[in-house]
């Protein structure tokens, strides 16, 4: 992955590539399913769904999918699942953090949220598969 300044023109040479395993982490299996080959066309592969959550510094929810459709990962390998239960699971908790001080700004009690789809993973926010419950903005 490259990041390209604004002005490419003045930067010629400086593109650094940063490690798809910590920046816009797609969670993938690191080989080809037909060729058994790795992605970035290495000789060996970090398999990046072993990469700890407190590494990842961003995210690229597509295997994941998104975190407001409250998904159940059906079809994905094991290693696949469990990381994205755990980013999500971290989503959630930074979701629950901005909604509490969006409370606390106007002088609100939040309520614990009512979803009951994987608690430890959507905190609540999740009714069921694709019932998010949005963040309150009046109050």
């Amino acid at each position: 992955m490259r990041i390209i300044p604004h002005d490419e023109t003045n930067a010629l040479g400086t593109a650094v590539e940063l490690n798809r395993c910590y920046y816009n982490a797609m969670v993938d299996s690191p080989r080809q399913e037909s060729s058994n080959k790795c992605r970035d066309g290495r000789p060996t592969c970090q398999d990046c769904r072993e990469t700890p959550v407190d590494q990842i510094k961003s995210v690229h929810f597509t295997l994941c999918q998104k975190p407001w459709n409250c998904p159940q990962w059906t079809g994905l390998s094991d290693a696949t699942k469990q990381l994205c239960r755990s980013l999500h699971a971290e989503w959630f908790r930074i979701r629950d953090d901005l909604e509490k001080s969006i409370a606390i700004k106007h002088g609100a009690v939040l309520s614990k949220p009512s979803g009951q789809l994987m608690p430890e993973v959507f905190h609540g926010y999740c009714k069921e598969r694709g019932g998010y419950i949005p963040i309150r903005v009046n109050y």
